[in-house]
């Protein structure tokens, strides 16, 4: 389920979507290169609600969940906010 009305409504987009699952392995792994070219494809996913069993979260929760450090977690949070 993808619902999207303008560039600033957020989306939400199931925690097995492509999109969602190569975001959490690139959060996880700190590939900022990957997380830009997906916010350069996919503006909307800087505030997109990735649904799962347990609820929603972020992209913003991806990079604080536990353990809650994962490489250039930083520079990650700067280029989701600046999305």
């Amino acid at each position: 389920m993808v619902s999207v009305s303008d560039e600033t409504t957020a989306v939400q987009i199931p925690a097995d979507d492509p999109r969602a699952v190569e975001l959490l392995l690139a959060v996880h792994s700190g590939d900022i290169d990957t997380i830009r070219r997906l916010l350069t494809e996919n503006p909307q996913l800087a505030r997109a609600w990735i649904v799962d069993s347990k609820g929603f979260r972020t992209p913003l929760h991806m990079v604080t969940d536990w353990p809650g450090y994962f490489p250039r977690g930083p520079q990650i949070v700067r280029l989701l906010i600046q999305a």
